[in-house]
């Protein structure tokens, strides 16, 4: 089943009257989520690895924490398109935790907004929504994003919401901070469940919640990180990051985040590398945005996933579908 990571409440807002809207709201509050770490790792070192990303923020729609966000300007946020499709930029702010205590120091409204796509289609490789701040946000740098990624290589998730470890999921224990975890990032074209190809997706950055068992490895070896992790609600938009820089943008996986024994989640990123996501980008911060190279190990068997591999990696996957959908 495929399961956006994100609170339900931007498809409520466009089927509501506002008179009911906060009520609604305020009902989905809880159903926000965030990262979900091994049990060896636990909540403590989530923490501390969210603690360094100030730059990701927490998407508020209508007051709520919906998605998460990252800081690509001074004025420019980075997240997913399915997080705001259908909402007027009124809706729409973000929160900065500067210190990761669970509370904002500051925050900013949306004063535009740019969607990749208006099909909304999750997968299909143009999940991306560019915001423009009412104002500048000083006091802290821009994080870069990526010209490309070697498959193999170990990535960061960090996302706002509620959050677990990975006996018990995602118990909608929303603590206000910014939590993450390490990955994998073990394939990259169609979104892959282990058993078969998202049909008609592409540009998709995949990663696995392994926990040393063959039954719940989906892609790539078995082995987990010691900081393994995964995704879940109230994560979507939030940035899978290499080397410092943002690869992708959080768009969906493949479990429900709220069961017991989450490993062998699937997550599944929007590459933001590939030229038309680039442009798309570059155009809607006026340039502001920096695509920056990662620093690649010479020599290297991984494969480099890079801009002009786009067209090359969609027809691998194409041709690597399966008739099967979950």
């Amino acid at each position: 089943m495929l399961t956006p990571k994100q609170m339900s409440n931007t498809r409520i807002m466009a089927a509501v009257p506002s008179a009911a809207m906060a009520i609604a709201l305020l009902a989905l509050a809880p159903t926000a989520g965030a990262i979900v770490i091994n049990d060896g790792a636990g909540s403590s070192k989530a923490q501390s690895l969210g603690a360094d990303f100030d730059r990701v923020v927490d998407l508020q729609v209508n007051g709520f924490s919906a998605c998460t966000g990252s800081l690509i300007s001074s004025q420019h946020v980075l997240t997913a398109e399915h997080c705001t499709a259908g909402t007027n930029t009124a809706d729409l702010g973000i929160d900065v935790h500067t210190d990761n205590d669970g509370s904002e120091e500051f925050n900013r409204s949306v004063s535009a907004k740019a969607e990749m796509n208006p099909t909304n289609d999750l997968l299909d490789g143009t999940d991306i929504a560019v915001l423009t701040l009412d104002g500048a946000v000083s006091g802290l740098s821009q994080l870069a994003l990526a010209n490309s990624i070697q498959q193999g290589s170990t990535v960061t998730a960090v996302g706002f919401g509620n959050n677990g470890i990975e006996t018990t999921g995602s118990q909608f224990t929303a603590d206000g901070k910014r939590w993450a975890a390490e990955n994998t990032m073990d394939a990259f074209g169609a979104a892959e469940t282990g058993a078969a190809s998202k049909p008609g997706s592409a540009n998709i950055l995949n990663t696995d919640f392994d926990d040393g068992t063959s039954a719940n490895n989906k892609l790539g070896s078995d082995t987990p990180l010691a900081n393994e992790g995964s995704t879940a609600r109230g994560d979507s938009g939030g940035p899978l990051i290499n080397d410092g820089l943002v690869t992708g943008v959080l768009s969906g996986g493949s479990t429900d985040p709220a069961q017991p024994d989450f490993a062998g989640d699937v997550s599944w990123w929007t590459g933001i590398f590939a030229q038309p996501q680039k442009d798309f980008i570059l155009d809607n911060t006026n340039g502001q945005a920096t695509f920056k190279s990662v620093n690649v190990p010479a020599p290297s068997s991984l494969a480099l996933l890079g801009v002009g591999l786009f067209g090359i990696a969609r027809g691998v996957a194409s041709r690597g579908r399966t008739a099967a959908s979950v």
